[in-house]
């Protein structure tokens, strides 16, 4: 059950606040002595009104929202990228499963389908970083494909 705060007023004239269950516990507590000015020890007390101690909420008593803010769209950066990032290996994989492997003879390969004398295909393959760079400098479209987006492993 819960507690109602009542004001009183001693005989000496000192105000206080007590917690009390119901209307009619504050009378017997009081001639029962548990109930007395925190004073002047007086248990010939009188109930005084006291108004209700309601406000209008605004904004929260909280002094750590910012951080807290700040923290949770962190974390929902973080998780977006996550998924951002599982999204691109997926497309990735996708990708490398499709196209054909041509190995260590990927840099001819796309040199004869730029010149026409290869069939237009999606390849895959090995090369140096100079041949890749080689590549991209003649105007091949052509991207280095990390080792988690190759599906032979």
């Amino acid at each position: 059950m819960a507690l109602k705060v009542y004001s009183f007023c001693c005989e000496a004239g000192h105000f206080f606040e007590g917690w009390l269950r119901t209307d009619a516990d504050w009378q017997t507590e009081a001639q029962a002595g548990r109930l007395a000015c925190p004073v002047c020890g007086s248990s010939v007390l009188e109930r005084r009104p006291n108004a209700p101690n309601f406000s209008a909420v605004r904004g929260t008593v909280r002094t750590d929202t910012n951080k807290d803010l700040s923290d949770r769209r962190k974390l929902e950066r973080e998780k977006a990228l996550q998924a951002a990032q599982g999204e691109a290996i997926r497309a990735m994989r996708s990708i490398a499963a499709k196209a054909e492997d041509v190995g260590k003879r990927f840099p001819d390969e796309v040199r004869a389908m730029r010149a026409g004398s290869a069939p237009d295909r999606l390849v895959k393959g090995i090369c140096s970083p100079e041949e890749a760079q080689a590549l991209i400098e003649e105007g091949h479209e052509v991207m280095p494909l990390p080792d988690f987006a190759n599906t032979d492993n």
